[in-house]
């Protein structure tokens, strides 16, 4: 990937996790319920549980120790993340910290 591809890749993912962006001309609005886990939270759980997977996170907000994350754009791939944590089959330790809205939290039952 060249140098001028990666610039535009960022400057897309920013755009993509920016709250209240537009899509085709429909303002829509990015969960203002996005969050992660304290770090002393996740590093207790690392240590104590051998946590190595965040099954829901962003490239922005994930742990940089966790040996591989998930995210729901596809377009994320490009700085490492996993698509479809709800359609994978879950082995070890992993975090799940879904955003605080009913249509998210149903998918990681």
């Amino acid at each position: 990937m060249t140098r001028n591809i990666f610039i535009c890749e960022i400057a897309n993912l920013l755009h993509r996790y920016k709250t209240g962006r537009e899509v085709a001309g429909q303002a829509i609005q990015i969960s203002q319920h996005l969050w992660t886990s304290p770090t002393p939270l996740r590093t207790a759980l690392q240590q104590n549980l051998g946590l190595t997977t965040e099954r829901v996170a962003s490239p922005l907000d994930h742990d940089p120790r966790t040996l591989q994350y998930y995210t729901p754009h596809e377009a994320d791939r490009v700085v490492g993340a996993n698509l479809e944590a709800p359609n994978t089959i879950w082995e070890g330790a992993s975090l799940c910290n879904p955003n605080y809205e009913h249509n998210e939290m149903d998918k990681a039952d």
